[in-house]
């Protein structure tokens, strides 16, 4: 079992302050990851983060669009849908294939005290539950390549 931190509470995933940078370069964005996400990890010269179940930021941001680069690598499912909710405003995206895909979407206006972007996944697996020999038990759902705030 990999030692993933996680809220005694909710059960959400745990971040550390790396969270609140750029995904490849190291800047600060102007969002900040709260739960949900897994550490960096990197493929080839690509880095990226597993994404659980339910993931959630914070944006400081009153405009604009969140852009991300996301990837279905569910072993058993073709098909998974994402779901990204800001307050009521909700969008979703259907990941229908092992490609990266570029999803954008539009930012409500938010107070001075910012907002919170809730990306919620209709799937989720668990790899030590589907190969044999792998003791890894996190629940993961998608590959982020990178993520960014366009203003």
């Amino acid at each position: 079992m990999l030692p993933t931190p996680v809220c005694r509470i909710c059960k959400s995933i745990l971040i550390e302050d790396d969270y609140s940078r750029q995904f490849e370069t190291g800047r600060v964005e102007d969002y900040s990851l709260i739960c949900g996400w897994y550490p960096l990890e990197k493929e080839g010269e690509e880095y990226f983060r597993w994404m659980g179940k339910r993931a959630v930021l914070e944006i400081k941001e009153s405009k604009g669009a969140l852009r991300l680069e996301v990837k279905n690598t569910h072993p058993q499912k073709e098909k998974i849908s994402q779901y990204i909710r800001q307050g009521d405003h909700e969008e979703k995206v259907d990941l229908n294939n092992r490609e990266w895909n570029q999803i954008e979407y539009f930012i409500k206006p938010v107070s001075k005290f910012g907002s919170q972007i809730i990306i919620e996944s209709d799937e989720f697996w668990i790899p030590a539950e589907i190969f044999p020999d792998n003791e890894d038990c996190r629940e993961l759902s998608v590959m982020v390549k990178n993520m960014c705030l366009i203003l």
